[in-house]
């Protein structure tokens, strides 16, 4: 991270600006959503230091803020793409799958939101 190639701030203004408003995350210019896009999203941001602080999880606080995304909004759609069977789809509605679920499970990990996974039904 101290490479002096790495443009920290662009890389950081470049995947911020693939969330969508319901909190997915796009993979390119062309907007295809998916959950595996939100855990690279994540995990790039977490990586560089750019997730928001716990107080200031979503831009919707009423004051300044400093959070590059909405993390609230990006687990709540993460855990949008649950699917009966416990595992996760790569939208909400599509079967579920096993890349699916590392993906969204890591996603809710890095944004500090496991308390939505159903601990019960993703271990049956």
């Amino acid at each position: 991270l101290d490479d002096p190639r790495l443009d920290r701030r662009a890389v950081v203004s470049f995947v911020s600006g693939l969330q969508q408003t319901d909190g997915s995350f796009a993979g390119d210019e062309w907007g295809e959503v998916d959950t595996r896009f939100s855990y690279c999203a994540l995990s790039a941001l977490s990586i560089l230091g750019a997730l928001p602080d716990e107080e200031d999880s979503s831009n919707n606080n009423g004051g300044e803020s400093t959070a590059t995304i909405d993390l609230q909004k990006a687990a709540l759609y993460v855990s949008s793409c649950r699917n009966f069977d416990g595992g996760f789809g790569s939208v909400p509605g599509a079967e579920s799958h096993a890349g699916q679920i590392f993906c969204c499970v890591a996603a809710l990990s890095i944004a500090r939101s496991l308390h939505l996974l159903d601990s019960d039904l993703l271990s049956w």
